[in-house]
C-alpha cells in the first residue's frame, strides 16, 4: 500500500506528466497558451472527429468564421461530401454564398479561429458560459426557402426527446419533427433572431451547392 500511495504522488507531482496531460488534454480558454495553437484541421471546410457527422466551417469576406457540426442528412443538404475532407472556396462570392447557407443550420459566428478554440474551452469546462448558451436548437430547411426552428432548453429537451430530429432522413422529414415539437416557423429565414447573417446578403436557396466545384476535391 505504501509503495502504491509514493507512487502515485510521485506520478500527481511529476512535470513531465503534467506536461503531457496538458498537451493532450488541452483547455482552451482555461490554459490561455491553448487558444494559439494552430490545429490541422483549422483551414479545412470539412473535419472528422471521432463522432458522427462532421464539423464544417466557412470564411466570409467580411472576417471570421462561421463554425456548426452538421449531421450526415446536412452535409448532403451543403452538397459536401461525407468523407472526405474539402478546402474551403478561393472565390469570396461563393465562400459567402456557403456561409449563407451554412448559417441556415444555426452556425457560429467567432472573430477568429483561435476565438472559437477559446469557446469550446468554456464550454467543457464551464467558464464564462452566457445565460442561453446551453440551449439545444434545431434548424430545417423547407423546398421552398422556409426555416423551421426548435430552441429549448436541456431539461426539456429530454422531456420530449428531441434527439429524434437528427434521426431524419433529410430535411423535409426535419422540418417535420421541429413542427410536430412545437416549433416556430419563418417564411424569411433573415427574421430568425437565433441567425446571424452579418452581411451576407445573397440568396439563401439554391439548386445546387456552393461549393459544387470543389466538393470532391480532395487534399
Amino acid at each position: 500500500m505504501g509503495a502504491s500511495q509514493s507512487s502515485t504522488a510521485s506520478s500527481v507531482g511529476s512535470p513531465h506528466l503534467s506536461t503531457s496531460m496538458s498537451d493532450h488534454y488541452h483547455r482552451p480558454g482555461v490554459d490561455s497558451h491553448c487558444s494559439h495553437i494552430t490545429w490541422p484541421s483549422d483551414n479545412l471546410r470539412v473535419y472528422f472527429g471521432i463522432t458522427i457527422g462532421a464539423e464544417v466551417k466557412c470564411f466570409p469576406s467580411s472576417g471570421g468564421v462561421y463554425v456548426h457540426h452538421c449531421s450526415p442528412m446536412e452535409l448532403d443538404f451543403l452538397d459536401l461530401p461525407r468523407c472526405d475532407s474539402v478546402p474551403p472556396s478561393s472565390d469570396p462570392a461563393v465562400e459567402d454564398a456557403f456561409c449563407a447557407r451554412l448559417q441556415l443550420l444555426g452556425a457560429k459566428w467567432f472573430p477568429s479561429i483561435a476565438n472559437k478554440h477559446e469557446h469550446d474551452g468554456e464550454k467543457i469546462f464551464k467558464v464564462r458560459v452566457p445565460p442561453g448558451e446551453d440551449d439545444i436548437h434545431f434548424f430545417g430547411v423547407t423546398s421552398e426557402g422556409g426555416l423551421w426552428v426548435l430552441a429549448i432548453d436541456e431539461l426539456g429537451g429530454w422531456e420530449k426527446g428531441v434527439g429524434r430530429i437528427e434521426n431524419a432522413a433529410n430535411m423535409e422529414d426535419k422540418c417535420k419533427e421541429i413542427e410536430k415539437l412545437g416549433g416556430v416557423f419563418y417564411a424569411n429565414p433573415r427574421d430568425c433572431p437565433l441567425l446571424d447573417f452579418r452581411g451576407l446578403d445573397g440568396p439563401l436557396k439554391r439548386d445546387q451547392g456552393p461549393n459544387d466545384e470543389i466538393r470532391h476535391q480532395e487534399l
